[in-house]
């Protein structure tokens, strides 16, 4: 298993065999990437003095300096200057309690703590599902990893695909809903934990995510205020490192504004992936001006459609399960790699939590539309359905005929890539995808939806695999613990304005209509990349041949080639189809 996972930590690695009371033993394993305190006293597995708790750890804990003066205070000994060494000690002074372990710690984690004295094993994953944890029941057990590739290949369950989970895969383009690729492996939903004495685990819900208006965020200057503390604290905590770290930067509010409280705090180096065959998506220009306005030292790494046609085998054995998204993340954290950067930080997760996403408007809007077309029969839906079908502008209506009510109906139906009738064509039953309470207005639904179902199942795992794939941490600052609560606590009508509320926090003036960072991928898909696409979709030698019926793969094709259809259909398809190859699976 660690062998699997080499990439993930390719400075140290060991292994623990532990044995409990009774029956109960564990064995810990661990590969490192060493950023906080280089010296192999802080490798792991790692133990407190007296031998009896051990910890494997993936993430960094932002606030651990402050947890160790408050440990050392109650009298625990530290060997290193590590944050891992927290865990350890934090179990005792807990005592052994999951949630009040996880919920002191200002981070993104995904730990295993076992208690020798005891025989019992805690696990735990962060708020919002930052770093990934997968576990499996055994034959006299349970088994973890960081990778539930590793987990597959460790001979100790079975390999079988999840057939189940596709459904929600064509609906959203990556494994929804918490599911794994793997039937008889499970992913740890964010804000859970485990505890394991034998026998069943436990598993228990520490946090969720809410929004809860505080009546002083009430007037904007103030919200404004506590925005700036806590991005510019977030910041300068993620800055915190023993090796070389750099800003993903684009021509987006998030990134800029990263990397501007970041230069305030030191930081000075930036990258930004361009391409210059599709002049329209090259955010170059841009970025390169905030670099010198901020006066960063800025790399630029141009990626044409050929560099993708190239790179695509090695990016498909890199994804930890398939997805339609990834892509982009990889080629930028190829680029960190080859710069020698080792930590960079990126601007994720300020669409979700500041109302930047077009679907803060489209579904509010949808929603209200849904209440009058569902009053139609539901013949005449699917008639007009039909029809709208046929033609490019009218198409997304479509969905919204054949199905979907209420707040996340309506966000899922923006969300798609199959819709359920096409899903229900070849055979499957509509997915289970994540819904939010139907007392939630508007901006608090799909700030909730947003965080629970595209950030959770794609953005986060996608940027973890495919930056760890480089040996690259990346870390997201807007989406520290102190920001996260700070945002949800915003009356809608302030966190529709959060995006220049952020440019206002880190001094970069009003900002442009937002322009997300994406790839020519229709481009691509129709030049470069057109035949490894199509001979995925037709090949009926490749996984899921029969699952997804040749009629269904041709039609999926002929309409991307006529233009009727967005690409991500064919691509979606593609890389499910592709993925079980290339990393060794034989389904």
């Amino acid at each position: 298993m660690l062998a699997a996972i080499h990439h993930r930590g390719p400075d140290a690695n060991g292994v623990q065999p532990l044995t409990g009371p009774g029956d109960r033993a564990a064995a810990l394993g661990a590969v490192r990437l060493r950023i906080i305190d280089l010296d192999p006293k802080a490798d792991q597995p790692m133990s407190n003095a007296d031998g009896d708790v051990w910890t494997v750890f993936n993430g960094e804990i932002y606030n651990f300096k402050e947890l160790r003066a408050e440990l050392e205070a109650a009298g625990f000994a530290f060997k290193s200057a590590s944050d891992t060494e927290c865990l350890v000690h934090l179990y005792r002074y807990c005592d052994g309690d999951i949630a009040r372990i996880a919920s002191r710690l200002r981070g993104m984690f995904a730990f295993a703590i076992w208690d020798n004295t005891a025989g019992r094993l805690v696990m735990a994953r962060d708020r919002l599902g930052i770093k990934p944890l997968y576990w499996a029941r055994t034959a006299d057990g349970l088994a973890f990893c960081s990778e539930q590739r590793a987990l597959a290949k460790s001979g100790l369950v079975s390999t079988a695909p999840n057939i189940a989970a596709l459904a929600g895969y064509l609906a959203k383009g990556v494994l929804a809903n918490n599911n794994s690729v793997f039937e008889h492996i499970e992913r740890l939903p964010p804000g859970h934990a485990i505890t394991w004495t034998g026998g069943a685990p436990s598993i228990t819900e520490w946090w969720r995510p809410v929004c809860s208006m505080r009546a002083d965020f009430s007037f904007e200057e103030r919200a404004q205020t506590e925005l700036t503390s806590a991005v510019t604290d977030a910041v300068a905590r993620h800055l915190v490192s023993d090796r070389t770290l750099g800003v993903f930067l684009s021509s987006g509010t998030d990134s800029s504004a990263v990397a501007a409280l970041a230069a305030q705090a030191g930081a000075h180096k930036t990258l930004t992936v361009g391409f210059p065959d599709h002049a329209s998506l090259d955010e170059g220009g841009v970025a390169r001006a905030t670099a010198q306005r901020l006066g960063l030292d800025h790399s630029e790494v141009p990626v044409t459609a050929a560099d993708a046609r190239d790179a695509l085998p090695d990016v498909l054995a890199s994804f930890d399960s398939p997805t339609t998204d990834g892509l982009n993340t990889w080629l930028i954290s190829r680029a960190a790699k080859q710069a020698g950067l080792v930590v960079v930080l990126s601007g994720l997760g300020g669409d979700e939590l500041l109302a930047g996403y077009p679907t803060f408007q489209s579904v509010p809007r949808l929603r209200r539309g849904l209440q009058l077309i569902n009053v139609a029969p539901r013949s005449l839906r699917r008639a007009v359905a039909n029809v709208t079908k046929q033609n490019a502008r009218t198409r997304p209506w479509s969905r919204a005929l054949e199905g979907g009510s209420g707040v996340s109906g309506a966000y899922h139906l923006v969300r798609r890539v199959f819709d359920d009738s096409e899903i229900a064509s070849i055979g499957f039953a509509p997915p289970t995808l994540f819904e939010v309470p139907a007392a939630l207005n508007d901006v608090d639904a799909v700030t909730t939806l947003e965080l629970g179902s595209y950030l959770r199942d794609q953005l986060l795992p996608d940027s973890d695999t495919t930056s760890m794939a480089h040996s690259i941490e990346l870390r997201v600052p807007l989406l520290d613990d102190r920001v996260v609560a700070t945002s949800l606590a915003f009356p809608s009508a302030i966190r529709l304005d959060g995006k220049q509320m952020l440019a206002t926090a880190a001094g970069l003036g009003p900002r442009p209509p937002k322009r997300p960072f994406a790839l020519p991928m229709a481009y691509w898909m129709q030049s470069t990349l057109q035949d490894t696409v199509r001979d995925a979709l037709l090949d009926n030698t490749l996984a899921f041949a029969d699952v997804l019926p040749e009629h269904f793969r041709k039609q999926v094709w002929a309409d991307f080639e006529q233009g009727r259809v967005h690409w991500a259909k064919p691509w979606s398809i593609a890389m499910l189809r592709l993925w079980p190859q290339a990393n060794g699976f034989s389904w």
